[in-house]
């Protein structure tokens, strides 16, 4: 294999739906550097971790990289950052992949699925399974850890728990395929000295189902460390500096910048923080590199796409009645710290850090003891606000809801036009299941349908100056929207006024954009169930932020 050095790691192929470090490497793919860390894992000796990300952030190909460390040494690893670091032998390497057992109807499907798998890859270092044995495999392959010579055995699992969420709707099945599943890991931990190393990794943690009720003690969760927080997933400057070709291709493709492209990215893919202090962020693997094969100028949901609905998930397995009401909407969620590190057993598992387990959140802020979760970017807004729209319009596709032309009316500045767009989504919302009683959850649903219409708005703001309603830009404009709401009885044309001066009184968005701003104040009457007064305010702004014209 030709060395490689890091200038070589740039402007190569996209390693899109590529899972074998080897064949990454080999095959001339792009490869951004995480050999450092793996080295630091690789490292500890008898070293027992586990790792929880979301689907699609690589997760089997740093699997696979352990393989290749461990079964080749630095064979595959000439040019990268582990290669002046490791100095350690080959060893026995068996790999597990639990989502090869993932499909069953019963425990005892299960069992031989289970059976199947560990009999294969033990197999194939001499461990034999006597099926006619009062034993069972996990009994016998325990026995057989045990005759094996310190250090001389390197475990990895892959979706340790893919059987166990194929079956969590089925609480009895569920409890079967656990019991079967802790006995295999009750044999890991009875293996004495056996193991140089063991990593498990999973999108969901379960700390008390007993899958690692045996052998919770000595395996180390890595999830939320900070040291390990870019593990998987991009950062911006490792795209910038590992992907720099595709960067300039795609800006090229949509007619922006390099630095804008790759600020496009961040706010599309990134945003996912898996460290307790806040201080990492990265972008989807998996996105990143669907866009830069096929840049486009819209959000398109390629991690989104890339598992089941978000309808189904919500169906199966979030309970909380808050996290099904629209009009919480692109409002931070807030968990215990230790939520997150040590979740409650499958049945009692907290929605919220389910969602954030699985990528639908993730870490804005932390404060004392509290985290608080949001939407990670702009495709994962825009996929909630479509799921939210569909509970909204209760069957009425957007277009049927007025949500067809709001980008044509917004790039047009047309504000009239843009707020009777709004009314006729408010007209079509199923009123008896979704009332709008309030300012807040008033402001939340226009939140929703602009998302929905792939307009990025987020609301809830702060600057120095105050705080905002929501805000985005679009159509080269930086635009600031603030909603009143008018109950019985209340003067609407008034309700507006006071909106707008608000926001002069704060000089909303003037520190915080350049160009052109528009502030839009729209008010919402309870009696009629739409919009009744609109008014809009253009400003420009120079270079420094200062306002050189008023219209």
């Amino acid at each position: 294999m030709k060395a490689l050095t890091m200038n070589h790691l740039t402007g190569r192929f996209l390693p899109l739906g590529v899972g074998s470090f080897e064949g990454l490497l080999q095959g001339g793919f792009a490869y951004v550097d995480k050999t450092e860390m793996v080295c630091r894992l690789a490292s500890t000796r008898r070293g027992r971790f586990f790792l929880s990300r979301p689907r699609r952030f690589g997760k089997s190909l740093l699997v696979s990289t352990f393989e290749s460390l461990f079964r080749h040494g630095l064979r595959d690893f000439r040019g990268l950052a582990i290669e002046k670091l490791w100095s350690d032998k080959t060893y026995d390497v068996v790999r597990l992949d639990f989502s090869e057992a993932r499909r069953f109807a019963s425990a005892e499907q299960f069992q031989k699925r289970l059976t199947g798998l560990l009999t294969r890859e033990f197999g194939s270092l001499g461990f034999v399974y006597q099926e006619n044995s009062s034993r069972s495999v996990c009994e016998q392959l325990s026995e057989w850890l045990r005759s094996r010579p310190a250090d001389s055995l390197v475990i990895l699992i892959d979706d340790y728990e893919a059987p166990l969420t194929a079956c969590l709707d089925r609480p009895e099945l569920f409890n079967q395929a656990g019991v079967l599943m802790s006995e295999f890991y009750a044999a890991l931990k009875n293996s004495g000295d056996t193991l140089r190393f063991l990593f498990v990794t999973g999108i969901v943690r379960f700390s008390k189902t007993g899958i690692f009720a045996d052998a919770v003690n000595s395996i180390v969760d890595i999830t939320l460390k900070p040291q390990y927080g870019t593990l998987l997933g991009f950062t911006q400057e490792e795209i910038g500096r590992c992907l720099a070709d595709r960067i300039e291709q795609a800006a090229q493709a949509l007619g922006v910048t390099a630095s804008q492209a790759l600020d496009l990215i961040g706010s599309r893919y990134g945003g996912y923080c898996f460290d307790e202090l806040s201080s990492t962020r990265v972008s989807s693997p998996w996105a990143v590199l669907y866009f830069l094969k096929n840049p486009r100028s819209t959000v398109w949901k390629y991690w989104i796409r890339s598992g089941g609905s978000i309808s189904d998930l919500f169906k199966k397995h979030v309970r909380s009645p808050s996290l099904t009401d629209p009009e919480q909407y692109g409002s931070w969620l807030s968990v215990d710290r230790h939520a997150l590190s040590l979740p409650p057993d499958a049945q009692e598992i907290d929605d919220v850090v389910l969602l954030m387990q699985s990528g639908y959140l993730t870490i804005k802020e932390i404060r004392n003891n509290t985290i608080f979760l949001g939407y990670p970017n702009c495709e994962v807004a825009e996929a909630m606000a479509r799921y939210y729209t569909q509970l909204l319009l209760k069957g009425k596709t957007p277009a049927a809801g007025g949500l067809k032309d709001l980008r044509e009316h917004l790039a047009g500045c047309d504000v009239q036009a843009f707020a009777g767009d709004l009314s006729r989504a408010f007209l079509a919302i199923d009123s008896c299941g979704h009332p709008v009683t309030d300012k807040a959850g008033c402001r939340a649903l226009v939140s929703v349908f602009l998302n929905c219409a792939g307009i990025p708005a987020r609301s809830e703001s702060h600057n120095t100056l105050g705080r905002t309603g929501i805000e985005f830009a679009f159509g080269g404009v930086n635009w600031l929207l603030e909603v009143n709401f008018a109950k019985t009885g209340e003067n609407a044309k008034a309700l507006l006024a006071k909106v707008m001066n608000e926001m002069r009184d704060r000089r909303a968005g003037e520190q915080d954009k350049k160009g052109r701003l528009m502030r839009l104040g729209l008010v919402f009457s309870e009696d009629e169930r739409r919009f009744v007064e609109c008014d809009a305010e253009s400003i420009e702004t120079d270079v420094e932020g200062r306002v050189c014209k008023t219209h």
